[in-house]
């Protein structure tokens, strides 16, 4: 499913349920501003978050509430309640560059996930698109990839 503009609400309705979700990577591809968090899903798959247009992104990883990779809240923060997108736009009015492209709020959306760690990933971006994009497993786990160790940890817990 895609969300933008017209319809990111949906995100703070059960159409999206993370809840207990497991954390497992984030990547970021500068040439084309998408940012993409891999999720280890209650229901026993992988599956893909991809963010499209990305502006600005923020994280803390710093265990607040004790380590947890598992998601607590996905939001939609509405236009009166932002915090990336506004202080884009401020950072790009002190520092303009001739050329680039104006940061809106109209145009971009900003949502948040909450950690059980009590960490947050902030990002704002033009639209989300959450797939059903299983990862398979290789049938020889590489013992070196942090991420197989973690999902072989989260289906044994």
């Amino acid at each position: 499913m895609i969300f933008d503009k017209t319809n990111a609400r949906l995100i703070n309705t059960k159409e999206v349920y993370l809840h207990d979700d497991s954390f497992v990577e984030f990547r970021f591809d500068r040439v084309s501003y998408k940012a993409i968090l891999c999720l280890y899903s209650y229901k026993k798959h992988c599956y893909e978050i991809t963010f499209h247009g990305v502006i600005g992104i923020e994280m803390t990883s710093c265990d607040f509430w004790g380590p947890s990779p598992h998601v607590s809240d996905f939001r939609f923060i509405d236009a009166d309640n932002r915090i990336l997108i506004p202080k884009l736009i401020d950072e790009e009015k002190k520092n303009p560059f001739p050329g680039s492209m104006p940061i809106s709020n109209e145009n971009y959306i900003e949502t948040v996930l909450t950690f059980a760690s009590g960490d947050h990933f902030r990002i704002a971006c033009e639209s989300i698109e959450i797939g059903d994009n299983y990862i398979k497993m290789p049938k020889e786990p590489d013992e070196n990839d942090f991420r197989l160790a973690l999902l072989k940890a989260i289906n044994n817990a």
